[in-house]
């Protein structure tokens, strides 16, 4: 494709800015870049590792794109799994599971489109919502303040980015790379690396690459087209020999190729270079260093490649003239241009748990289910509420801190109007304390406590049923001692924590070790299973959001329903309401026994029971709140669950 013509006009052009640095500027700032972000971010290797097993989607635009295939390149490296880089709008156009992750890379966290993939992920309820940012939270507003977001601040120093992400691609992924590895090199070749060959002038530009290479590859297309540079057509080595030689010798006039490797491809790529053409001019982009660090030396020599470029053109890629329909693209809010999803939320929450497709034929008949239950539901005359405690009544991280004012006063208030109220945990006395600071005392008797899962009861009122005896089956048989050893053991060999009562045992990933998690929680249910063929005890392992325990099997928080039946005083079914619905989550047995239950996050998938209503709004306390705020009574003083669904 020959050069772009030269525009005559400034008609409709206006600056970028006024802006001093220029691109040589900000390459010369590479190294020190580099220097910063290679020491690593603590907070991003927390939140990094804890994402490793889940389907994660790393969300990208513009320069960005190529940090986050980097991104997915380096999940796939320590998991084996596949992990999706995608652009805004392929995120919101596509069907997200509620056990995903996404990761939103972001320098400013500005731009409608990233705005529109965090209000996307939160109405989709994803598991996890994490945005990687140059700024600070205190500077981010609208969707990106939700305390469901978390947010990893990168600060680095030197000029910002001019048009082209630059500096910023390369602090935040090489910050990527340090949280998975801790040693990167000192420096990079590429910063002081000769360029080899050049490209012909006005030539299109045909980039040949492979997986541990796409994301400078695709750095190198981004900076090329963004500018007008070249026009680029991307692909891999071999992919490029399925065909697409055809192509290259028919405009071998006007085409050059670059190729870029690292070392586990440099071979194949030498050996695909010998055999084109002598008369296409070929440039050899490879890196000797080790995976990651050679997809962070290819950034470097991506970027330094655009300056060379753009300077034999006259051209400062950093301070363009952008013109004005170009400006008006960019902001353009996509999410008014989308339909709005059809399918409700809970209704697709609900498929997923069953392990259903979600489509047609499958979602209207769940919806006919839910409004069935729903009916049966809003019916029901209520007398007691039964609730799990941490993850419900409170965050996981803020489990040792009183509810809040509205959840505070919901209680009351149906204890005032004659309701039963029970709270069960797999804590112990630290539930029943916090509980007496904010409870009125002459309400005390009527509320029970269920502690470590339902082993020990009684009512807030009565400190000594409360007060959990020394002895148990991980004290008292030969078989709860020998699991509790074993227990011991996997937490050691795992990084995890324990912690060993009589009647439970509580494991916990340790800290920096929670990409361990999942295979010590794998490790203590097998284990479980292994003692339960030992008839003299029998265990189950159920989690919660921050840990897994190990309790006997007669446990159940569903024991906490007959103390409260025992304290009625009017006729009614109980209403449950937990956070763990699925199959091994320590919420299930208490929202499977009846479908007169609710959870405020994750669900099973049985449409007669267990539905979180939240539609598009937050879940977990927040969700409480409304649920409770629904519990009304009628003139006849008979309680019933008025839902209206928003």
């Amino acid at each position: 494709m020959a050069a772009p013509r030269k525009n005559s006009s400034r008609s409709g052009y206006v600056p970028l800015s006024r802006r001093k640095e220029s691109y040589d500027s900000e390459l010369q700032a590479l190294k020190a870049t580099y220097d910063n972000a290679r020491l690593g971010s603590p907070v991003l290797h927390d939140v990094l590792e804890s994402l490793l097993w889940l389907p994660t989607w790393y969300v990208g635009n513009g320069g960005t794109m190529a940090v986050a295939q980097y991104a997915a390149e380096l999940h796939n490296q320590q998991t084996g799994l596949p992990a999706i880089a995608i652009t805004s709008l392929g995120f919101a156009t596509s069907q997200v599971a509620t056990g995903s992750a996404v990761v939103i890379i972001s320098a400013s966290a500005k731009h409608p489109d990233t705005a529109a993939t965090v209000r996307t992920a939160l109405e989709r309820k994803v598991s996890r919502v994490v945005v990687v940012t140059e700024r600070n939270r205190s500077e981010l507003t609208g969707a990106f303040a939700s305390p469901q977001v978390e947010v990893v601040t990168l600060s680095r120093p030197g000029p910002s980015d001019g048009f082209l992400a630059t500096n910023s691609v390369l602090n935040m992924s090489t910050a990527l790379a340090a949280a998975y590895f801790s040693r990167l090199p000192m420096t990079l070749p590429g910063f002081t690396a000769k360029l080899p060959g050049a490209v012909r002038p006005g030539d299109d530009l045909l980039l040949l690459s492979s997986a541990g290479t796409w994301a400078a590859a695709t750095d190198l297309e981004t900076r090329l087209v963004e500018t007008g540079l070249a026009t680029v057509q991307k692909t891999d080595f071999r992919n490029f020999a399925h065909g697409r030689h055809l192509g290259l010798s028919r405009m071998a006039g006007h085409v050059s190729v670059i190729a870029m490797s690292d070392s586990r491809t440099a071979t194949l790529a030498t050996a695909t270079l010998d055999l084109l053409p002598a008369d296409i001019p070929v440039m050899h982009l490879t890196s000797a260093a080790r995976a990651p660090a050679s997809s962070l030396d290819l950034l470097v020599r991506s970027m330094r490649l655009t300056g060379a470029i753009s300077n034999r053109s006259g051209f400062d890629p950093a301070r363009p003239q952008v013109p004005s329909f170009g400006r008006q693209l960019y902001r353009l809010e996509s999410r008014r241009h989308l339909p709005r999803r059809l399918a409700r939320p809970d209704v697709v929450a609900k498929l997923e748990a069953a392990c259903l497709p979600v489509g047609e034929p499958t979602l209207k008949d769940f919806s006919r289910r839910r409004a069935q239950w729903l009916r049966k539901t809003v019916s029901t005359p209520i007398a007691g509420i039964l609730v799990d405690y941490d993850g419900t009544v409170c965050t996981t991280a803020g489990r040792f801190e009183p509810p809040s004012e509205d959840l505070q006063e919901s209680f009351v208030r149906l204890l005032r109007q004659g309701l039963v109220v029970g709270f069960v945990s797999g804590r112990g006395k630290s539930l029943p304390e916090s509980l007496r600071e904010w409870l009125p005392t002459d309400l005390r008797s009527r509320v029970a406590i269920g502690l470590y899962n339902g082993a020990v009861r009684g009512t807030l009122n009565d400190v000594q049923a409360l007060e959990p005896s020394k002895t148990g089956p991980f004290t008292e048989t030969a078989g709860g001692r020998r699991a509790l050893r074993e227990l011991q053991g996997l937490a050691s060999r795992f990084g995890g924590v324990v912690q060993a009562r009589p009647f439970q045992v509580s494991l916990e990933a340790g800290t920096g070790r929670s990409a361990h998690w999942p295979a010590l929680a794998r490790a203590v249910e097998e284990l479980v299973g292994r003692e339960n063929l030992d008839a003299r005890i029998r265990l189950k392992a159920v989690r919660s959001a921050h840990s897994i325990d190990v309790i006997p099997a007669s446990s159940t928080k569903n024991l906490l329903r007959s103390n409260l039946e025992d304290m009625q005083t009017r006729l009614g079914a109980t209403l449950a309401i937990g956070d763990r619905g699925g199959l091994d989550g320590n919420d299930y047995e208490l929202l499977a026994f009846d479908t007169l239950t609710l959870s405020v996050d994750q669900v099973s998938g049985d449409p007669s029971r267990c539905w979180n209503l939240a539609d598009d709004g937050p879940g977990g306390p927040d969700l409480l709140s409304r649920y409770l705020t629904a519990v009304k009574p009628d003139r006849q003083r008979v309680h019933t669950f008025r839902w209206t669904d928003g």
